[in-house]
């Protein structure tokens, strides 16, 4: 059986690259100093907050859970799908450094690139056009079918973001404020984020991102329901099967006595390399070893100066993984996860400011995880 279809276009799902686990750091007025903090006690040491804390048993990596292949999901552009498994042993990507043979049970993820969907190109841009087109209606179309094409349009309408024409600039302005509003929705359930449509095809793997060209015309699966054989031109992705681990969800207090780096809360929860961690907090703890009227929430004080230099504030909601290197959470942080290891949240403070003291107060924390797709 052949599939060959036209019909409506799916949104190209992208995969991001693992980013580093900082958040942006919070920063008062240039010209402000700020106060010097309290004296440490006589006799103690101040911990190096950048010191990777030595090996903790309790965040060892988990070993990866062995998960028998599933197959793959395989999206076409008229939205229909299909879940089976690849009968071709390789995919051949040609990049610029070179060719790469990956085996197909390796893949995580195929987006093709616009250049095997020509005519979808020429629709959009045609699209692009009649905004500003001298009939009410066609404009009124275009801007439809444009929204209906989803944020991975953006960087398309983006070229045209600085028309001449007032009348397209009005309206790629409208539907780039919509689209905004669909990832800031997407960012709060904690999905990722839709990458953008690009001329290259990109095949995801559980340790790189390839973009190149996929050198495949077409495509053999076998499906339940016997061999099915697919155009390339007409994928729009080839995505892993999830199977193994549930997203998690939680929420902790965060108190002073939650010392971060050496009294980190262990949370539970065991992450593995590619997870997707969603942290957001709320709450005020006083600063007592500075002032009863300094209250801090998540993002830090800066009147108590850095617990880490040029990076976080004393007072910060922070995290780490297993036993690597202290991060600001902050009132809202997301993350994938870089190594595996327990998930551990602190507030940065050290044992030198809280001798003898009291921080009244504490932080609500809720943290949601999203499994890596590979299931590792």
């Amino acid at each position: 059986m052949r599939i060959t279809s036209l019909g409506c276009v799916a949104l190209c799902i992208g995969c991001f690259l693992v980013s580093p686990a900082f958040a942006e750091l919070q920063s008062g007025p240039a010209t402000r100093r700020s106060p010097a903090p309290p004296p440490p006690a006589s006799g103690t040491t101040e911990p190096d907050a950048n010191a990777d804390n030595g090996a903790d048993p309790e965040s060892a990596p988990a070993a990866p859970v062995k998960q028998e292949y599933q197959g793959h999901a395989f999206k076409l552009w008229d939205g229909s799908r299909i879940v089976g498994r690849p009968e071709i042993e390789t995919i051949v990507v040609h990049t610029d450094y070179g060719t790469l043979n990956v085996p197909s049970r390796a893949v995580v993820r195929i987006v093709p690139g616009l250049r095997n969907r020509p005519e979808y190109a020429g629709q959009i841009e045609q699209w692009i056009n009649n905004l500003s087109h001298e009939q009410f209606p066609k404009r009124e179309k275009a801007q439809q079918q444009l929204l209906k094409q989803g944020p991975a349009i953006r960087n398309l309408l983006e070229s045209h973001r600085h028309s001449n024409d007032a009348e397209r600039q009005h309206r790629i302005q409208k539907i780039l404020a919509e689209f905004n509003e669909l990832e800031i929705e997407r960012d709060k359930m904690g999905e990722r984020m839709v990458e953008p449509i690009i001329e290259d095809d990109r095949v995801v793997t559980s340790t790189f991102t390839i973009v190149g060209r996929v050198d495949l015309k077409e495509m053999k699966v076998a499906a339940g329901f016997g061999s099915v054989t697919l155009a390339f031109a007409n994928l729009s992705e080839m995505a892993l099967v999830r199977t193994g681990r549930e997203p998690v969800q939680k929420q902790f207090t965060i108190t002073f006595q939650d010392q971060a780096g050496a009294a980190d809360k262990n949370t539970g929860i065991r992450l593995q390399r590619g997870d997707r961690v969603i942290i957001s907090a709320s709450g005020q703890i006083t600063m007592s070893a500075w002032s009863s009227s300094y209250k801090s929430t998540p993002e830090g004080l800066s009147n108590c100066g850095w617990y880490k230099n040029n990076e976080i504030y004393y007072g910060a909601l922070t995290g780490r993984v297993g036993s690597g290197n202290v991060f600001k959470v902050g009132t809202r942080h997301n993350f994938t996860a870089e190594r595996p290891g327990l998930l551990k949240l602190g507030f940065a403070i050290t044992s030198n400011y809280t001798n003898n003291r009291a921080f009244p107060g504490q932080y609500e924390v809720r943290v949601r995880v999203v499994p890596a797709e590979t299931g590792e």
